[in-house]
């Protein structure tokens, strides 16, 4: 991310933000947290305290990285409950399927465990059906409890028919997205996505951390109406049609296609619905590096495969590669990988996300995102209005509650104190009006700072 970078203790599960010309005072006033014993220029947020009695959300639990997320979150933090969406597969139920993930090798230190294994509950659904394939009472559940969603489930195969991929990748993102929109309390959402969704960009060029607009000539592609389209033709014109989008956008198959759009779906939803987003964009996924033990490899995808057929002797030349032989693998550790999508989702929960983006014009909700509300005619989501707006409803009940009709004054003590000091809000804003001279407010001021000093 640039002019950001991050460090983290992973004894206290902190992580500290250090952002490029700004101090303690400033980050915070951008939206990071108050400024307290970090050094100066760093916001932090703590990604425990994040997580604590927090309810989360995982699709894809059952590949490799959803997997090393469910294992990070049970062995690192203390989740209240993890809600899975599985599948059934091979005659075996969810249930199944979910106590033999979690008696695998990878969960060794948490399997015994029963306190930490009662965390994970299991409910029915695919990613390709509508909705999730969530039934009405798993959906009303998720809706009143979750507080995070991590949506990791996709279909991987990179030469799959584009219908295949996006009823999985495209409108099963779709789903996730609805399903966060209506969740009732809901902190944080990540979407994983891949480094390689621009690929298409020219050769040796610099891809900043946002989300680049597909265009025919200089009109931007709504991608929506794209994969409508693509979806309701016939499966051999739909393919052929692909194709062409594939040689003109230089996009090397329809998995890196489908994934870019998803990330263009996500864009637009976190504008016009003001989700708390963030999107992981991981390269190559290898084997573990760290915990819960080094060399931990879930699937044989990718450079896991590749790297043992090499070992073995199966690829004997350069040339046995397909890829450019003489390049440096892209690859990165799957526990790394993880580790980010958690710290990402805390980020965006404690605000701090919010912070980076806007001090470093990056981050997928500083680029598209932009584009896409004024597409849907709503503020940008880290605007001055828009920001004014999210928190205009709070301010509002805080503000009757002091008898001042100052809400600006309200809004920045929530900024500072937080939803949780509604007595503080409420007599900074009658304060706030009776120090702008407005003799009727005065008794309300008195009965409001009395309060506050209860």
């Amino acid at each position: 991310m640039p002019g950001a970078a991050a460090s983290t203790n992973y004894a206290t599960g902190t992580v500290a933000l250090r952002f490029a010309g700004m101090n303690p005072l400033a980050a915070w006033q951008r939206g990071g947290h108050p400024p307290n014993d970090c050094p100066p220029g760093c916001s932090s947020y703590s990604i425990k305290q994040e997580f604590e009695g927090a309810v989360v959300f995982i699709t894809g639990a059952s590949g490799y990285i959803g997997s090393v997320v469910l294992e990070q979150l049970l062995r690192t933090t203390n989740v209240a409950k993890v809600h899975l969406l599985l599948r059934p597969r091979r005659g075996q139920t969810i249930q199944a399927r979910a106590d033999a993930l979690l008696q695998g090798a990878l969960f060794h230190k948490v399997r015994d465990s029963t306190k930490l294994l009662q965390k994970v509950q299991v409910v029915g659904g695919d990613i390709s059906l509508p909705g999730l394939g969530l039934s009405a009472a798993d959906r009303a559940t998720l809706l009143s409890s979750v507080d995070y969603i991590v949506h990791c489930a996709a279909d991987i195969r990179l030469e799959a028919d584009i219908q295949e991929t996006l009823t999985s990748n495209f409108e099963g993102t779709r789903s996730v997205l609805e399903l966060a929109a209506a969740a009732g309390h809901l902190k944080g959402l990540v979407h994983v996505s891949s480094a390689f969704v621009n690929m298409n960009q020219p050769r040796s060029s610099t891809v900043d951390e946002q989300v680049y607009p597909l265009k025919y000539g200089t009109q931007v592609v709504d991608v929506e109406e794209l994969a409508q389209e693509l979806l309701t033709m016939p499966k051999c014109d739909a393919n052929l049609r692909a194709d062409i989008l594939l040689r003109r956008w230089n996009f090397p198959n329809t998995y890196t296609m489908g994934k870019h759009m998803s990330e263009q779906l996500v864009a637009r939803y976190q504008a016009k619905q003001q989700l708390p987003v963030a999107i992981v964009r991981p390269s190559l996924v290898s084997a573990i590096a760290g915990e819960p033990y080094p060399g931990y490899v879930g699937n044989w995808a990718g450079p896991i495969g590749a790297g043992a057929a090499m070992a073995i002797g199966m690829f004997d030349c350069l040339a046995s590669v397909a890829s450019q032989p003489m390049s440096v693998w892209d690859i990165v550790p799957a526990d790394l990988v993880a580790s980010s999508i958690i710290a990402a989702a805390a980020a965006v929960s404690s605000g701090v996300a919010a912070s980076i983006s806007r001090a470093t014009r990056s981050g997928s909700i500083s680029g598209l995102a932009a584009e896409a509300a004024v597409v849907l005619g709503q503020p940008h989501p880290f605007s001055p209005a828009a920001h004014a707006a999210r928190l205009q409803p709070a301010a509002e009940q805080q503000a009757r509650l002091a008898g001042s009709p100052d809400l600006s004054a309200t809004i920045r003590v929530i900024e500072v104190h937080g939803l949780k000091e509604p007595k503080s809000a409420a007599a900074a804003a009658a304060a706030a009006a009776a120090a702008a001279g407005d003799q009727k407010l005065l008794p309300a001021a008195g009965r409001a700072m009395s309060a506050a000093s209860d």
